[in-house]
């Protein structure tokens, strides 16, 4: 994972008898704690779980718009309450995870000892990293007109220097309450009831009841043969189809002639990159839009887009360049 408590917390799962995913939890949600400005429990949570057993699935944690969504007047706000339209996942694919672990690989980690790590951080404090103090640094001028922001994250009124202890006492509160009464109180219980409630006051769209519907989704995922090996991703709404339209490009080229890194290497691969962004665009929500998977990832389209890439030029790309924020583990 990109924080070495966040690591070690995983690590520690593993040692006592866990599996991959009792660890992923104990990650996830210690993620949400030592790394608050890019991923945390108001968020989702995309899973691909694989064994040798043959299972591939996938877990969906993306929650749903609002029913109930005001009538925007332009593009939809990236900040501020109206922003808060969709509901976070995040939690209950942490209680799907701990479920499926159960059924099909003999987990038997109770879900409050995978929470414990991300507690004691939240409690007694974390060194800040610099990538936090960075960003709110950067977004400082704009948090003071987001509820809540500052106090929480500047308490005084200043973002908090590197290696500084930072506490979360609310949020541990919080980890205490999903860990004492499982993850769906995140929903319908004592902490759903104070989240929909502050979501409200705040002037988001999202009711308790948007909250109580919000549960992972469990598919099968997308695949594509690449040199003898089965390659999976999520399907849409996420970004995978992307990741295997580029490799599905990359595989009409000789790569074992291209030394790493140079630049005829580091060409190519953009190039491919460019041509499954050209298709991403499309990728929506198949509940609302219809998503033509076999046709993007089919052989002939993957073959055109590979015959477009001039090995002497780059294609010209318009997108200007946007940085983006979350996590991996």
């Amino acid at each position: 994972s990109p924080h070495a408590l966040a690591s070690e917390a995983g690590a520690a799962i593993l040692r006592a008898g866990g599996n991959a995913l009792e660890a992923a939890i104990a990650i996830g949600s210690t993620i949400a704690v030592v790394y608050p400005h890019f991923c945390g429990l108001g968020g989702d949570s995309v899973w691909i779980v694989a064994d040798r057993s043959g299972r591939k699935t996938c877990f969906l944690g993306i929650g749903q718009a609002a029913r109930e969504l005001p009538d925007f007047d332009g593009s939809i706000p990236l900040r501020g309450p109206l922003s808060a339209l969709t509901s976070a996942c995040a939690v209950d694919a942490w209680r799907h995870a701990h479920d499926y672990s159960a059924r099909h690989w003999r987990g038997k980690i109770d879900f409050p000892v995978l929470l414990a790590d991300a507690i004691h951080h939240a409690e007694e404090g974390f060194p800040v990293t610099r990538s936090q103090s960075f960003w709110l640094a950067f977004r400082q001028a704009e948090a003071a007109g987001w509820p809540g922001f500052a106090a929480l994250f500047m308490p005084d009124g200043a973002t908090p220097e590197t290696g500084s202890l930072f506490r979360q006492e609310n949020l541990a509160l919080s980890l205490s309450l999903i860990a004492r009464n499982g993850p769906r109180s995140f929903y319908d219980g004592e902490l759903g009831t104070r989240i929909a409630a502050g979501l409200q006051a705040a002037g988001s769209p999202l009711t308790s009841d948007d909250l109580k519907a919000t549960r992972t989704r469990e598919v099968a995922p997308v695949s594509l043969s690449y040199r003898g090996f089965e390659l999976l991703a999520p399907p849409p709404p996420t970004q995978g189809l992307s990741t295997l339209a580029i490799m599905g490009i990359l595989a009409h080229f000789n790569l074992a002639a291209q030394k790493a890194g140079s630049a005829d290497h580091l060409h190519l691969c953009v190039e491919a990159v460019k041509r499954a962004f050209l298709d991403r665009g499309g990728i929506a929500d198949p509940d609302v839009v219809p998503q033509p998977v076999e046709e993007w990832l089919s052989a002939q389209h993957l073959a055109q887009a590979a015959a477009s890439i001039d090995p002497a030029r780059a294609l010209e790309w318009p997108a200007p360049f946007r940085s983006g924020d979350t996590v991996f583990f």
